[in-house]
């Protein structure tokens, strides 16, 4: 009688602690417990590569903007696109000087700072395919060429 006793209190404290899992948009959660669930989603920096915050203070070495975009893209799983897949005027960019103002970069996503470097005239480019960056001349600041 004992043991029943004891049988019937041990599943009477199963019940509701069960594996139960459900979805809604892209948070899936599971209940572990009565009370207790757990987010099984990857976080946004896991799911966004650009998202991702950055902290840089660029070497002394980096003195243009392109080496400055290689340097930051170094750990970032995304790349510079080849100046021949590019804009053409995209090899301008990436020979000027890098400004002081542009030698650190503090809590900002990777996106923000690609663009800060970039500047206003230029466009980011993302390939999510093959991670690559890329930056286009806004149509604004391209001058035309009379032939």
């Amino acid at each position: 009688m004992r043991f029943q006793l004891l049988a019937l209190l041990f599943a009477l404290s199963l019940s509701g602690t069960g594996y139960a899992h459900s979805t809604s948009g892209e948070t899936e959660r599971y209940r572990v417990g009565r009370y207790a669930s757990v987010d099984s989603t990857a976080p946004l920096i896991q799911r966004d590569l650009l998202s991702a915050p950055v902290d840089v203070t660029f070497p002394e070495p980096v003195k243009t903007v392109g080496q400055a975009l290689t340097f930051l893209l170094k750990d970032s799983g995304y790349s510079l696109a080849s100046l021949e897949a590019s804009d053409p005027a995209m090899g301008s960019l990436l020979a000027l000087p890098l400004p002081r103002a542009h030698r650190q970069f503090r809590r900002v996503s990777l996106r923000s700072a690609l663009k800060a470097l970039a500047g206003p005239a230029w466009i980011l480019v993302v390939d999510p395919v093959n991670r690559l960056i890329s930056f286009d001349l806004s149509e604004q600041y391209r001058t035309v060429n009379p032939s």
